[in-house]
């Protein structure tokens, strides 16, 4: 499974808000650091702000910082408010339709068990758990 860009440029963006210690960073900031082009920046930043994931201060001296504490943030929060598609990762990895039991392909029980493990995953991973991992700091 891997995440489409938008996901993955979400998950880049609050990753950088998290190293930023809650101090506000503006747009043009985050996109000089991370080098997303700005039009899709500030698409994705207002999506992150509209489901409370980021504080948005306007002004001069405004920018975004992320709204909740590191410990109430989950991957799978993250990545759902970006998404256009369901992010159950339904789709079969072997064609474009969807596997169910009633139609199986013949990989589809155990990529069962591999979605199962990506979803917990990101259900229960906070970006504190990260931090304390050492993934950011």
């Amino acid at each position: 499974m891997v995440l489409n860009k938008t996901q993955k440029y979400a998950v880049k963006i609050i990753f950088y808000l998290a190293k930023q210690n809650y101090e506000m960073c503006s747009a043009t900031k985050i996109h000089q650091e991370l080098n997303i082009p700005y039009k899709y920046l500030t698409r994705l930043l207002t999506r992150l702000s509209k489901d409370n994931i980021l504080s948005v201060h306007k002004g001069r001296d405004g920018g975004f910082v992320l709204q909740k504490k590191l410990n109430e943030i989950f991957l799978s929060e993250i990545i759902e408010c970006v998404s256009d598609e369901d992010v159950g990762f339904n789709t079969c990895i072997l064609n474009d339709e969807v596997c169910n039991r009633e139609s199986p392909c013949t990989l589809h029980q155990k990529w069962s068990d591999i979605r199962r493990d990506i979803n917990t995953f990101f259900q229960k991973t906070s970006l504190e758990d990260l931090q304390e991992e050492g993934i950011f700091h």
